[in-house]
Protein backbone atom coordinates (compact mmCIF):
# COMPACT_ATOMS: atom_id res chain seq x y z
CA UNK A 1 0.00 0.00 0.00
CA UNK A 2 2.86 2.38 0.84
CA UNK A 3 4.49 1.50 -2.48
CA UNK A 4 1.21 2.25 -4.24
CA UNK A 5 0.81 5.63 -2.49
CA UNK A 6 4.42 6.64 -3.18
CA UNK A 7 3.88 6.07 -6.90
CA UNK A 8 3.26 9.77 -7.55
CA UNK A 9 6.53 11.21 -8.85
CA UNK A 10 8.07 10.89 -12.30
CA UNK A 11 6.36 8.36 -14.54
CA UNK A 12 3.50 6.72 -12.69
CA UNK A 13 3.41 2.95 -12.75
CA UNK A 14 0.50 1.24 -14.46
CA UNK A 15 -1.97 -0.74 -12.35
CA UNK A 16 -0.36 -3.96 -13.64
CA UNK A 17 3.16 -2.84 -12.76
CA UNK A 18 1.95 -2.09 -9.23
CA UNK A 19 -0.01 -5.35 -9.10
CA UNK A 20 3.03 -7.38 -10.12
CA UNK A 21 5.03 -5.85 -7.27
CA UNK A 22 2.34 -6.00 -4.60
CA UNK A 23 0.84 -9.41 -5.29
CA UNK A 24 3.80 -11.68 -5.87
CA UNK A 25 2.73 -15.27 -6.32
CA UNK A 26 3.35 -18.39 -8.35
CA UNK A 27 0.37 -17.38 -10.45
CA UNK A 28 1.77 -13.93 -11.24
CA UNK A 29 5.17 -15.43 -12.12
CA UNK A 30 3.45 -17.97 -14.36
CA UNK A 31 1.48 -15.29 -16.17
CA UNK A 32 4.61 -13.24 -16.77
CA UNK A 33 6.20 -16.37 -18.29
CA UNK A 34 3.08 -17.14 -20.32
CA UNK A 35 3.32 -13.65 -21.77
CA UNK A 36 6.33 -14.87 -23.80
CA UNK A 37 4.36 -17.73 -25.39
CA UNK A 38 4.72 -17.47 -29.19
CA UNK A 39 1.02 -18.15 -29.83
CA UNK A 40 0.09 -15.32 -27.42
CA UNK A 41 2.57 -12.91 -29.03
CA UNK A 42 1.09 -13.76 -32.46
CA UNK A 43 -2.48 -13.47 -31.19
CA UNK A 44 -1.96 -9.92 -29.92
CA UNK A 45 0.23 -9.07 -32.94
CA UNK A 46 3.12 -7.86 -30.80
CA UNK A 47 6.38 -9.78 -31.14
CA UNK A 48 7.83 -8.51 -27.86
CA UNK A 49 6.35 -8.00 -24.39
CA UNK A 50 5.03 -4.55 -23.55
CA UNK A 51 7.40 -2.62 -21.26
CA UNK A 52 4.41 -1.33 -19.25
CA UNK A 53 2.90 -4.84 -18.92
CA UNK A 54 -0.32 -4.13 -20.82
CA UNK A 55 -0.19 -7.63 -22.31
CA UNK A 56 0.26 -9.24 -18.89
CA UNK A 57 -2.72 -7.24 -17.65
CA UNK A 58 -4.93 -8.70 -20.40
CA UNK A 59 -4.00 -12.19 -19.25
CA UNK A 60 -4.59 -11.50 -15.55
CA UNK A 61 -7.87 -9.68 -16.21
CA UNK A 62 -9.07 -12.60 -18.33
CA UNK A 63 -8.10 -15.01 -15.62
CA UNK A 64 -9.80 -12.96 -12.91
CA UNK A 65 -13.03 -12.89 -14.94
CA UNK A 66 -12.79 -16.66 -15.48
CA UNK A 67 -11.78 -17.75 -11.99
CA UNK A 68 -12.94 -15.21 -9.43
CA UNK A 69 -15.39 -16.58 -6.91
CA UNK A 70 -16.95 -13.11 -6.69
CA UNK A 71 -19.14 -11.73 -9.48
CA UNK A 72 -17.58 -8.87 -11.37
CA UNK A 73 -18.13 -5.37 -10.03
CA UNK A 74 -16.30 -2.29 -11.21
CA UNK A 75 -13.75 -0.87 -10.98
CA UNK A 76 -11.73 -3.47 -12.88
CA UNK A 77 -8.50 -2.59 -11.04
CA UNK A 78 -10.04 -3.42 -7.66
CA UNK A 79 -11.66 -6.60 -8.99
CA UNK A 80 -8.35 -7.87 -10.41
CA UNK A 81 -6.41 -6.83 -7.31
CA UNK A 82 -8.86 -8.72 -5.09
CA UNK A 83 -8.44 -11.78 -7.29
CA UNK A 84 -4.64 -11.48 -7.01
CA UNK A 85 -4.87 -11.38 -3.21
CA UNK A 86 -6.77 -14.69 -3.27
CA UNK A 87 -4.32 -16.18 -5.79
CA UNK A 88 -1.43 -15.48 -3.42
CA UNK A 89 -2.83 -18.24 -1.22
CA UNK A 90 -2.74 -20.85 -3.99
CA UNK A 91 -0.16 -23.58 -3.83
CA UNK A 92 2.43 -23.88 -6.60
CA UNK A 93 0.48 -26.89 -7.90
CA UNK A 94 -2.80 -24.95 -8.01
CA UNK A 95 -1.15 -22.01 -9.77
CA UNK A 96 0.55 -24.34 -12.28
CA UNK A 97 -2.80 -25.98 -13.11
CA UNK A 98 -4.42 -22.59 -13.72
CA UNK A 99 -1.51 -21.44 -15.90
CA UNK A 100 -1.68 -24.71 -17.85
CA UNK A 101 -5.40 -24.23 -18.54
CA UNK A 102 -4.84 -20.61 -19.57
CA UNK A 103 -2.04 -21.74 -21.89
CA UNK A 104 -4.39 -24.24 -23.57
CA UNK A 105 -7.05 -21.56 -24.07
CA UNK A 106 -4.48 -19.09 -25.45
CA UNK A 107 -3.21 -21.75 -27.86
CA UNK A 108 -6.78 -22.58 -28.95
CA UNK A 109 -7.40 -18.87 -29.57
CA UNK A 110 -4.10 -18.66 -31.44
CA UNK A 111 -5.08 -21.56 -33.68
CA UNK A 112 -8.19 -19.60 -34.72
CA UNK A 113 -5.92 -16.75 -35.78
CA UNK A 114 -5.17 -13.24 -34.68
CA UNK A 115 -7.55 -11.78 -37.25
CA UNK A 116 -10.53 -13.29 -35.43
CA UNK A 117 -9.68 -11.31 -32.30
CA UNK A 118 -9.33 -7.96 -34.02
CA UNK A 119 -11.91 -5.21 -33.93
CA UNK A 120 -11.27 -2.17 -36.06
CA UNK A 121 -7.86 -3.58 -37.00
CA UNK A 122 -6.59 -4.02 -33.42
CA UNK A 123 -6.54 -6.87 -30.94
CA UNK A 124 -9.64 -6.68 -28.71
CA UNK A 125 -8.83 -7.43 -25.05
CA UNK A 126 -12.56 -7.38 -24.24
CA UNK A 127 -13.27 -10.08 -26.82
CA UNK A 128 -10.38 -12.21 -25.57
CA UNK A 129 -11.43 -11.79 -21.92
CA UNK A 130 -14.97 -12.91 -22.72
CA UNK A 131 -13.72 -15.97 -24.59
CA UNK A 132 -11.39 -16.97 -21.75
CA UNK A 133 -14.03 -16.42 -19.08
CA UNK A 134 -16.71 -18.41 -20.88
CA UNK A 135 -14.56 -21.31 -22.10
CA UNK A 136 -12.66 -21.84 -18.85
CA UNK A 137 -14.82 -24.73 -17.69
CA UNK A 138 -15.59 -26.14 -21.14
CA UNK A 139 -14.74 -29.81 -21.50
CA UNK A 140 -13.64 -29.12 -25.08
CA UNK A 141 -12.07 -26.01 -26.52
CA UNK A 142 -13.64 -26.79 -29.91
CA UNK A 143 -16.15 -24.02 -29.11
CA UNK A 144 -13.33 -21.58 -29.88
CA UNK A 145 -13.79 -21.26 -33.62
CA UNK A 146 -13.47 -18.42 -36.10
CA UNK A 147 -17.22 -18.52 -36.77
CA UNK A 148 -18.16 -18.29 -33.09
CA UNK A 149 -15.60 -15.56 -32.37
CA UNK A 150 -16.98 -13.59 -35.33
CA UNK A 151 -20.55 -14.11 -34.11
CA UNK A 152 -19.56 -12.90 -30.64
CA UNK A 153 -17.62 -9.87 -31.87
CA UNK A 154 -20.59 -8.72 -33.96
CA UNK A 155 -23.39 -9.60 -31.50
CA UNK A 156 -25.38 -6.40 -30.88
CA UNK A 157 -25.20 -6.60 -27.06
CA UNK A 158 -21.47 -7.31 -27.19
CA UNK A 159 -20.81 -4.36 -29.52
CA UNK A 160 -23.00 -2.06 -27.44
CA UNK A 161 -21.08 -3.04 -24.28
CA UNK A 162 -17.89 -1.63 -25.81
CA UNK A 163 -19.30 1.79 -26.67
CA UNK A 164 -18.86 3.60 -23.36
CA UNK A 165 -17.36 2.51 -20.07
CA UNK A 166 -16.30 -0.96 -21.16
CA UNK A 167 -15.36 -1.97 -17.60
CA UNK A 168 -18.65 -0.86 -16.03
CA UNK A 169 -20.36 -3.73 -14.27
CA UNK A 170 -23.33 -3.60 -16.65
CA UNK A 171 -21.13 -3.73 -19.77
CA UNK A 172 -18.89 -6.55 -18.58
CA UNK A 173 -22.03 -8.49 -17.65
CA UNK A 174 -23.47 -7.93 -21.13
CA UNK A 175 -20.28 -9.24 -22.74
CA UNK A 176 -20.27 -12.30 -20.51
CA UNK A 177 -23.92 -13.07 -21.30
CA UNK A 178 -23.24 -12.71 -25.04
CA UNK A 179 -20.19 -14.96 -24.79
CA UNK A 180 -22.10 -17.52 -22.74
CA UNK A 181 -24.88 -17.71 -25.33
CA UNK A 182 -22.54 -17.94 -28.33
CA UNK A 183 -19.74 -20.09 -26.91
CA UNK A 184 -21.97 -22.61 -25.14
CA UNK A 185 -21.17 -26.08 -26.45
CA UNK A 186 -23.83 -27.71 -28.61
CA UNK A 187 -25.77 -30.35 -26.67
Amino acid sequence: EIFNRLNTGGVNLTPQEIRTSLYRSSLMSGIVELNDLPSWRELISKPTPDARMADVEILIRSLALARSKQPYTSPMTTFVNDFCVVAQEWTDVEAAAVISRLRHIVEACGSVGAQSFKRQGRFSPSLFEAVVAKTWDATSLDVISAARIEALSTAPDFVLSLQEGSTKTLNVGARMRSADAILRPAD
